[in-house]
């Protein structure tokens, strides 16, 4: 158990704004920060952090909470579990008797720590041993300082087909949980051997910094294995859902203003080590909607800094495409190095600062469309000219910005000779075309619309007087003292099931706490009922009261409530008369008129 005294002052000197920030970009709004989503993708922000209140609540799918429910929800950590993280991220001392026994609630937690053992194995092996040489040396020829080997946590796998396994044995794991990490394959006859050997093993990480999966770079000239060999999909490895060095880059954003993406894990450590440390990269594979989307939540601006080379110039164009398509909002840079070098090669011959002037002088993407372009025709024949400014205007046609429009324009009649009126009149049905290729494609590719909701959470729906009534008054009771004391003294009863609820286990927390806190609170109640009361805290409404406030509203609770009393009762009454059963129609008659006395006072 984590002293709930040290739980408040976690809460307290953990700003949410500054900690959510690591993972959503967020923008001032009024009172509240707004953000897209990271539990779901949406085009327009509904994610909302308030700074003063210290919760974020999304309005799309109802999560909300905490900083602590905030690494549940995105990590699928048990409570304890998210306590402990953010306490790590914020350098926030936790007793030993806390940090030396995590909870073993979260579904991942096996995985979680056996991924950090391998890891921490792993490095041992290459740093400490006469095994890890070979490997220790492929990394120096590559110009990998040991500082930069131990940042990005290297390691080696040996040529070995049980070294892993013996050592994870050792630690107690089941059969069942070292087959489910992805670590191990299964032969036939049901016997597990090391997935990795003779590799270079570079950690996955999410986007909280916690290893996930590992890539594996063949040390030794073989032709039957390839060159990188990923982690299988587990459930916390999804490399569509996943980039590499994410957690380290998106701390660089401040200062470097964006994120660069490159193709390979080489690459960003390659750049990080020569001072460029926003870099990125997918695992392998070209581009995803998911990473897509990663992106997005953290910035607005981004470099693309593929390959030299033909399938790298190609894949720079397809990542364009798909930006332009997903995240046209996502203002791109594009970084083409000479004579078809990647990152690493670039930086190799060249230094860290000849590197950093390219990333300086990254094209924009339209830019980058048009000089692939002018190497495709030959402007001095007037046929391939004619090709050229066609291809041209289609992609001048995608830009929404006039100005931006011009620029290219000038810069296409200067190549070919064609005059800005010709180009300009060319160009709008340039434009009719996009705007028709847009139409018929919209439904061939839609956006993913995933809204999942934790299980029991409803979104709080306020439609009537009352349950306006009923939210303003159980608001008030949690927020004073005094409102909470008149309630309990009048006996009074809230209509809405989850808000008496909530009211008798506000009661009983004051009554166990001595440190009463809304945010403490709420980490006590069930999602249903946790998502009601973070919606409460969230919308727009007055924080002070006035005594007739508190009258009128018990007064519109008590009318609506007997109004449907009355509703009830004189269903109740034709069923009796249906029946016949004099009795009972003498009882329900009698309560009608005693509520309908009350109703006309």
């Amino acid at each position: 158990m984590i002293p709930q005294e040290t739980i408040n002052e976690l809460l307290e000197q953990t700003n949410i704004v500054d900690f959510i920030g690591q993972y959503v970009q967020l923008t001032k709004r009024g009172k509240n920060y707004l953000g897209l989503c990271p539990y779901h993708e949406e085009k327009t922000p509904s994610f909302s952090v308030n700074e003063e209140k210290q919760l974020f609540h999304c309005f799309s799918c109802q999560r909300g909470g905490t900083v602590f429910s905030f690494l549940q929800y995105l990590e699928n950590l048990s409570f304890p579990d998210a306590v402990i993280e953010v306490a790590k991220k914020t350098n926030f001392a936790l007793p030993n008797s806390v940090t030396n026994a995590p909870s073993q609630d979260s579904p991942t937690f096996a995985l979680r720590k056996m991924y950090a053992a391998t890891k921490d194995f792993f490095a041992h092996i290459l740093v400490n041993t006469k095994t890890g040489e070979n490997a220790l040396k492929y990394l120096e020829e590559r110009q990998l300082s040991d500082a930069i080997v131990e940042q990005f946590e290297i390691g080696y796998a040996p040529n070995n087909r049980d070294v892993l396994l013996k050592y994870l044995q050792q630690q107690n794991y089941s059969n069942e949980q070292l087959l489910e990490s992805g670590l191990f394959v299964q032969s036939k006859t049901g016997e597990l051997f090391d997935r990795f050997r003779d590799r270079v093993m570079f950690p996955v990480k999410n986007a909280t910094g916690q290893t996930v999966g590992f890539s594996g770079r063949k040390l030794s000239a073989t032709n039957d294995e390839p060159k990188y060999l990923n982690s299988p999909e587990t459930k916390l490895f999804n490399k569509s859902e996943l980039l590499f060095n994410l957690d380290q880059a998106k701390t660089h954003l401040k200062d470097e203003q964006h994120l660069i993406l490159f193709e390979g894990f080489m690459d960003v450590i390659s750049a990080y080590q020569a001072g460029v440390q926003s870099g990125i990269a997918s695992m392998g594979t070209s581009l995803t909607d998911e990473q897509i989307y990663l992106i997005r939540r953290l910035t607005n601006k981004v470099l693309i800094n593929y390959d030299g080379d033909e399938p790298g110039q190609k894949a720079t164009i397809r990542a364009i495409n798909l930006f332009q398509k997903k995240a046209p909002q996502v203002q791109l840079g594009i970084i083409s190095l000479p004579n078809q070098m990647d990152p690493d090669e670039f930086i190799k011959a060249n230094g860290a600062l000849k590197y950093q002037a390219e990333v300086n002088g990254a094209v924009t993407d339209l830019q980058f469309e048009l000089d692939m372009l002018e190497k495709k025709y030959n402007l001095n024949n007037d046929r391939e000219k004619i090709a050229y400014s066609k291809d041209a205007l289609m992609a001048i046609a995608k830009l929404d910005s006039q100005s931006a429009r011009d620029v290219y324009l000038n810069k296409v009649a200067q190549q070919t000779g064609i005059s800005l009126a010709a180009l300009n009149a060319d160009l709008l049905g340039a434009t009719r075309k996009i705007k028709q290729v847009a139409r018929n494609t919209q439904n061939l590719y839609p956006d993913k619309k995933v809204l999942p909701r934790p299980e029991n959470t409803p979104a709080l729906t306020i439609t009537s007087k009352s349950d306006r009534a009923q939210a303003r008054l159980l608001y008030l009771a949690l927020h004073y003292a005094e409102v909470d004391l008149r309630l309990i003294a009048e006996e009074f009863v809230f209509p809405n099931e989850n808000f008496e609820k909530i009211f008798d286990l506000w009661h009983n927390y004051k009554s166990t706490h001595e440190d009463i806190i809304i945010t403490a609170f709420l980490d006590t109640l069930t999602n249903e009922l946790q998502s009601i009361v973070i919606t409460l805290e969230m919308i727009d409404q007055p924080t002070n009261y006035v005594d007739e406030e508190i009258f009128d509203a018990i007064q519109v609770i008590s009318e609506n409530f007997q109004t449907d009393q009355l509703q009830l009762l004189n269903n109740d009454l034709v069923d009796a008369r249906r029946k016949n059963d004099q009795e009972l129609i003498r009882e329900i008659t009698s309560k009608i008129i005693k509520i309908r006395r009350l109703l006309d006072k």
